[in-house]
């Protein structure tokens, strides 16, 4: 009962972020904005802490709105994508976590998940630190493409400062 509740006041409010962001970014002059929103934002503390619940629940959360948005998203181009930060890494990690338990085990515990939407335009443009990108098939279904993520920017390479490393999950599938 108290996730459904949960459940329910968390779709209205992530469906109201994606209706503001959406005409926020149809405003927008740079094909690079996006927005993005903390779970932590979108849920009570008590779901939040909860760790391996929360992942679970957040995923669903996700499967429920970007379905209700297909339309949307393929009309206006957008991503709608949810990214579950990793504890971050000295190296270019390449040990990719292959199940959910090891998602949870590998979690940042500072850096909340969040949800992004952004224009398939940003994808035209080239990333210019370093990075490793893995595809996954275990998250979700067909409909989604799921990879993790290690990367490092151009001051983090200047500075010798660690690679983040990130899950992330895109609706609808689109194009690497």
């Amino acid at each position: 009962m108290a996730t459904e509740h949960w459940l329910e006041n968390s779709t209205i409010k992530l469906k109201e972020w994606v209706n503001s962001s959406a005409l926020v970014l149809s405003k927008s002059v740079l094909s690079l904005d996006s927005c993005h929103i903390h779970i932590d934002e979108l849920i009570s503390p008590e779901v939040y802490e909860r760790r391996e619940s929360c992942i679970n629940n957040v995923m669903l959360l996700f499967e429920r709105v970007s379905s209700d948005y297909h339309h949307l998203m393929v009309e206006l181009d957008y991503v709608f994508c949810l990214v579950i930060p990793l504890e971050a890494s000295v190296c270019l990690n390449s040990d990719i976590p292959f199940n959910i338990q090891q998602i949870l085990n590998e979690q940042d515990i500072i850096e909340p998940p969040s949800f992004y939407l952004y224009s398939k335009n940003n994808r035209k443009h080239m990333y210019t630190g370093e990075q490793y990108v893995y595809p996954l098939n275990f998250i979700l279904g067909n409909s989604y493409f799921s990879y993790y993520r290690t990367w490092r920017d151009q001051d983090s390479i200047i500075n010798s400062w660690e690679y983040s490393r990130a899950i992330y999950i895109e609706y609808p599938l689109s194009d690497m």
